[in-house]
Order: C-alpha cells, then structure tokens, then sequence
C-alpha cells in the first residue's frame, strides 16, 4: 500500500514489474533446461553472484556462491592449473576463455562442465566484473566418448580385416610361386607368375593400409612407388633399367586404389616383357597428377581427375596393332578397370610407348 503523500506517477508501472519477473522465470527455466548457470564477481567487493542453476549444476544446498579456490577444489588436479590460468590472464590481459574441464560436484558426483568467461570494464578500462556462464556437458561428453571408443573398435577391426587379407594373399603367392617352380610349361610358369604379380599389388596396398591409420584411404605417393619397384625386381635383370618417378600427394579411396594398382602392374609388367627386346639399357616412367577441367561439370561444381602415366622409351607398339582388338587377358583387364574407375585410357606411340589413364577422383 503505497501512503496518499508519495506521488503514485514516480513509480514504474506495475505491467514492467510482472514483465521482468516473467523475464526472469523464461531465464530461469531456459538456463534449467540447457543445464546453464550464470555467475558474475565484482572485483572491488570480491562478491559473488549465482543463478539457481548454478547452485544445481554443483550440487550445492547452501545459497552462499563459491569462490575461485573453492570451485577449483572441487575439480580434478589436472585442471586446476589449466582454469586458474585463464582466469590470471583474463585479470592481467583481458583475455576471455572458454574451457572444458572435468570436477565433482558436492555430493561427488563426476560432472564435465564448459566454463566461458569474460570482463566487464568502468570508463578507464579497468576491470571490476567477471562474468560468465557455466554449462553441464557431461551427457555430450559421454556421447562422444562412447562414439570415439565405437570408431576405435571399428578401426580395430578393419586393421584386423586388412591384416588377415594380406596373410591370406600372401599364402596364395606363396603357393602360386610353388606351382610355377614345380612346372616345366613355360606357359603355365608365365600365367602363375603373372597371377602372382597381380596379387602382389593387392598385398601392397593391404600391408600399407595395415600400416597406417587411415584404413579407408591411402596416397599414391605411398603406394605407386613400392608397387613399382616390386615388380621391376620380380623380373630377371636382363637390362639397366632407369626407373622416374614424378607421382603427387593425391589421396584415393580403397576401391579405387586397388584398381589402379592391378593397371599398374599390367602396364609396368607388359614394358618389361615386350618394350626392350634387343636393348641393353631402358626408361621407365610413372607419374601421378590431378587436376581440374575448366568450367563446370554437370554438378556445377568443379570435380578433380587423376591424370596417371605409364610410359617407356622401348621399341614401342606398331601403329597396325589395334589393341582394343587384342584377346589378351592383361589388356582386356586393363580396359575392364579403367570402365570400373569411370575413367579412359590413351596410347600414344612416339619414342617408346606412353599410356595415359585419366579418371575421376572420388
């Protein structure tokens, strides 16, 4: 009841009154419901303000806020350092910071809490307030420990797969390359030994996946040039051969790895076998690059293509062999997996023989 002396017109109306205190529940609940409490600290009297929230957010019976020690005590060792010194360097610097750390609450139970803080300043720029909010994310925390502990098991089991993989190709070429030793058919010895080299690519590209951590994926700069050397080294020494290499950090997926890998060892096999009869001495060549057309393709976004070149300097293919008309297994495959990988593949015959195969990166 306000006296009949006091001027009724000086005092706001009663509607702002109740619209702050529904302003203040919205907040209240908002801040129950995102699990977000408020603080804020005046430096000149050192006290201390909480929301509701907050005190739920720790557990706390008592209305009586926290001060910075108390709340550090509360949270495990190894934060406590990290926390005070964001604190010191918003103080000295007026650095904000945001930070996750893992505390107990008073009734110890474990909490993961993101804590954002930042300085009010007076007109000389000096700080007098922290202030900042305090927010519960243990339940996003257990949600991504569980997802990273999944993908680990996934991980994991992929290298295992890898793994098993690569034992079991390298049982088949073990047991290819007896059958070849045993036989006398310079035919049937020249099959399995071809049958073997292909496999091999696959180990390869097993055995490098197995070692790294991507499982998915790989760079043909990791796995061209010991692909290479491995079937150069499966051939008798029968010339001085110059091994170039020019290959790019370009990263494909498994499937298209494994098919590039098998047109590899066609091409590199069929230079060795046909490109240097008669010759003492020959150049092998293998580059990998990417790039992208101009313009754009029908997505409207521009797509990268890889741009892989076999090529040798040998006695090259004569222009009345029509190799599309060819019955051979080996470039019937290599046709096969150049339509697989969506690409196409040039001849070019001047000074040697030179093959292109040009394909979209996935």
């Amino acid at each position: 009841m306000i006296p009949d002396h006091i001027d009724r017109s000086s005092f706001p109306p009663l509607e702002l009154f109740q619209d702050l205190l529904e302003s203040h529940d919205l907040l209240e609940k908002m801040g129950e419901i995102a699990k977000i409490g408020a603080w804020k600290v005046d430096l000149r009297t050192n006290k201390a303000s909480w929301t509701k929230q907050l005190y739920n957010i720790y557990e706390l019976d008592s209305s009586t806020p926290l001060t910075l020690e108390e709340i550090l005590q509360f949270e495990l060792p190894q934060y406590r350092s990290v926390h005070r010194k964001v604190v010191q360097e918003l103080m000295e610097r007026g650095t904000p910071f945001d930070l996750e750390i893992e505390t107990l609450t008073a009734k110890g139970n474990h909490r993961w809490l993101r804590i954002i803080g930042k300085g009010l300043y007076d007109p000389e720029g000096k700080i007098t307030h922290r202030i900042g909010i305090t927010q519960d994310i243990t339940t996003r925390k257990e949600i991504e420990q569980k997802i990273l502990s999944l993908l680990k098991e996934k991980e994991i089991l992929l290298k295992e797969v890898h793994h098993r993989v690569k034992n079991h190709m390298q049982t088949v070429t073990s047991l290819l390359q007896l059958q070849a030793n045993a036989s006398e058919d310079p035919y049937i010895i020249q099959t399995l030994e071809e049958a073997n080299n292909k496999l091999k690519s696959l180990g390869i590209l097993y055995d490098k996946l197995y070692r790294t951590h991507q499982i998915r994926q790989l760079s043909l700069r990791e796995y061209l040039p010991t692909l290479v050397r491995e079937i150069i080294d499966s051939f008798p020494k029968k010339i001085l051969l110059t091994l170039e290499e020019d290959i790019q950090d370009i990263v494909l997926q498994v499937n298209q790895l494994s098919s590039v890998g098998i047109i590899v060892n066609e091409l590199i096999t069929n230079s060795l076998k046909y490109a240097f009869t008669g010759r003492t001495e020959g150049r092998i060549r293998v580059s990998a690059q990417e790039y992208e057309p101009e313009g754009e393709n029908a997505w409207g976004k521009p797509k990268t293509f890889v741009s892989l070149i076999v090529e040798d300097d040998g006695i090259g293919i004569p222009e009345s062999i029509d190799l599309t008309q060819i019955s051979s297994f080996g470039l019937q495959l290599i046709e096969a997996l150049t339509h697989q990988l969506g690409g196409s593949l040039r001849i070019t015959r001047q000074k040697g023989t030179k093959f292109e195969l040009v394909f979209p990166k996935l």
